[in-house]
């Protein structure tokens, strides 16, 4: 069976489109889906880029999926502990990326 990412016209990949070609696409399965493994962690090799924040001053940042993994890693890690309160920071920022992903884990 083609793997829909082999596929190289939309037409094609449509008309051989169906849910088991779809769940190829992913480490998890329909029972056991990570969020968080899927659209970070299984991109962290290397240091390509996830995200480019573009502010209105005209700056920009660029984040890796390592920096984004790694961040959130250690946010979970300081909500585990006991009585630990945050708030989000503003505006979206590494910080805040990393918070959201966080409080997946």
């Amino acid at each position: 069976m083609t793997k829909l990412t082999q596929f190289t016209s939309y037409a094609d990949a449509q008309s051989h489109c169906s849910s088991a070609g779809l769940w190829e696409l992913f480490d998890g399965d329909a029972r056991r889906m990570n969020i968080a493994h899927e659209c970070i962690d299984r991109h962290v090799d290397g240091d390509n880029e996830a995200v480019v924040l573009v502010r209105a001053n005209g700056e920009d940042e660029t984040l890796s999926f390592r920096q984004i993994s790694e961040g959130s890693s250690r946010f979970a890690h300081f909500l585990a502990a006991p009585d630990r309160h945050f708030k989000l920071p503003h505006p979206w920022t590494l910080k805040f990326l990393q918070a959201g992903r966080g409080l997946h884990y």
